[in-house]
């Protein structure tokens, strides 16, 4: 087909082929740089132990073979159809398999993340190697990090070029097909991948609790496994009793809450008259999920703070539980919690 007979439809079905491999090609020297500038340099250097390194960069080295073999794949198709190429689609649906090993990378990314900021921090070894490099030509200015989430934008990627292919090929088509299967494919990973983050993530924060509310047995929550749905900032009241009626208009006082998939953990932080470990910790048996709803329906979040209707996902674009829900939110709001209320479906 002449490249001049091409209508709009498929001129546009072009475009978005050539920024599919163009995209891949871009996402293939990036990894390199990562690889080649920084990994590989700070092991021979010895600026971080082995072990940080493993954590910071997982299988990053497995995911850049990976995407090598794809981008051969892409070029060569190109090289051999020039100038229209007549799909882009049935080149990547071999390898989609293979995006299996992107979980390890992407559900360790906010440990790697926060490890190089303790590291920044802590080593002025590491933040001379972190300066140094990030000034060499081929990291264009961008810091270390910005390599690193590469691995999660492309594989969010590769389902928004794919429905854009889509809208520009008929239905009945080979190529609508190979597009639609390499969609459903990737689609798939990404939700186990949504999956396994949501697990260590509630499990991460289930064990933070434990480690900073001790005076609660933990241990019918911590052997099960169990969804954390939200968590947050809430507005909590303790009714007073006035000549033995509760004052329903009692001082609010700011709270957390975690609201897991069969039971919620509200805790008030330390402060003035509550210091650790004199506040009203018990656990609230039988307390029935209507209850729990209304706990949840009606606590007003700090507004900006990640509270109800208000969710600012990162890294996999509501695919992946949104960060709010990070491991590392769970340790910040734990620490110096002194009363806590656990609320059991019972």
């Amino acid at each position: 087909m002449a490249n001049n007979s091409l209508d709009e439809r498929q001129v546009r079905r072009q475009e978005v082929i050539f920024e599919i491999i163009h995209t891949e090609a871009d996402y293939i020297k990036d990894l390199r740089v990562l690889v080649d500038i920084f990994v590989q340099p700070m092991r021979f250097l010895k600026v971080a132990t082995p072990e940080q390194c493993d954590l910071m960069f997982g299988n990053i080295e497995e995911i850049l073979v990976l995407h090598e073999s794809i981008n051969a794949a892409f070029m060569e198709r190109q090289r051999r159809e020039y100038p229209v190429v007549s799909d882009i689609a049935d080149e990547l649906l071999p390898f989609v398999s293979q995006f299996k090993i992107y979980a390890k990378y992407i559900c360790n990314q906010d440990n790697a993340l926060r490890l190089v900021e303790e590291l920044k921090k802590e080593s002025a070894h590491f933040m001379v190697f972190w300066k140094e490099r990030q000034g060499r030509p081929e990291c264009r200015n961008l810091p270390m990090e910005s390599f690193m989430v590469l691995p999660f934008q492309r594989l969010l990627k590769y389902p928004l070029l794919l429905q854009t292919l889509l809208a520009s090929s008929d239905d009945w088509s080979q190529e609508y097909a190979n597009g639609k299967m390499v969609v459903e494919q990737i689609d798939a990973w990404i939700k186990k991948i949504q999956d396994t983050q949501t697990k260590l993530d509630s499990y991460a924060c289930l064990d933070a609790l434990s480690k900073s509310i001790r005076d609660i047995d933990w241990t019918p929550y911590l052997s099960g496994e169990h969804r954390l749905v939200y968590s947050g900032p809430v507005k909590t009241s303790m009714p007073q009793l006035d000549n033995g009626q509760p004052d329903l208009l009692s001082k609010e006082e700011p709270g957390v809450m975690w609201l897991f998939d069969s039971f919620l953990v509200i805790a008030k932080p330390s402060s003035p008259g509550w210091a650790a470990g004199t506040g009203p910790t018990h656990k609230i048996a039988g307390c029935p999920a209507a209850a729990r709803h209304a706990v949840h329906s009606s606590a007003r979040a700090v507004p900006g703070s990640g509270g109800p209707g208000h969710r600012t996902p990162q890294g996999l674009a509501g695919r992946v539980p949104a960060r709010d829900t990070r491991p590392v939110a769970h340790h910040d709001a734990a620490d110096g919690l002194a009363g806590c209320a656990v609320f059991d479906k019972g």
